[in-house]
């Protein structure tokens, strides 16, 4: 409902104060870019570290219009990417992409729940390609993969090496 995104994110970051222990404040943000730049600058103000971007909203969009989208929020708040399978509102997206999306400096996590395993490589050839590995945290949302997805390393290769990567937990 219009008007309740402050007040939800104020009540959620309350209540993280009055845990009295570290936590991570990562709110959602969705919406056409003026909407998801304007949530950012919203949850920023409130203390979140993060926003999961979500880019249901730009279905049917290009991958130029999708970096651009994504660059723009990115200014804001730290980035978590989310990639959602589509049998539930998310939309393929390329290698490409997610090179791209990679190489925004504020990417801090990606959360891969596309439940392909051809759509997860593609993501982690993206962060690969983007030299981005160091940088980005991983974690897997493939439910119908998440144990092989948390226990076994990727091996990627970037021209003549091998980088490894791990999920670092699960959403």
């Amino acid at each position: 409902a219009a008007g309740r995104y402050e007040p939800v994110l104020r009540r959620a970051a309350d209540e993280a104060e009055r845990a009295r222990r570290p936590l991570v404040l990562i709110a959602g943000l969705a919406g056409p870019t003026a909407q998801a730049r304007h949530e950012a600058q919203v949850a920023r103000s409130l203390g979140y570290h993060a926003g999961l971007l979500s880019l249901g909203a730009l279905r049917g969009a290009s991958v130029d219009e999708l970096i651009a989208h994504s660059a723009a929020v990115g200014r804001e708040i730290p980035l978590v990417g989310f990639y959602l399978q589509s049998a539930v509102g998310g939309q393929r997206l390329p290698s490409e992409f997610w090179r791209r999306f990679a190489a925004i400096e504020s990417v801090v996590a990606i959360k891969l729940a596309p439940f392909d395993r051809y759509a997860t490589l593609d993501v982690l050839k993206g962060v690969v390609q983007a030299r981005a590995e160091q940088r980005i945290a991983l974690y897997t949302g493939n439910d119908d993969h998440i144990v092989l997805d948390l226990a076994v390393p990727f091996d990627i290769r970037r021209g003549g090496e091998t980088v490894r990567l791990r999920m670092r937990g699960g959403l």
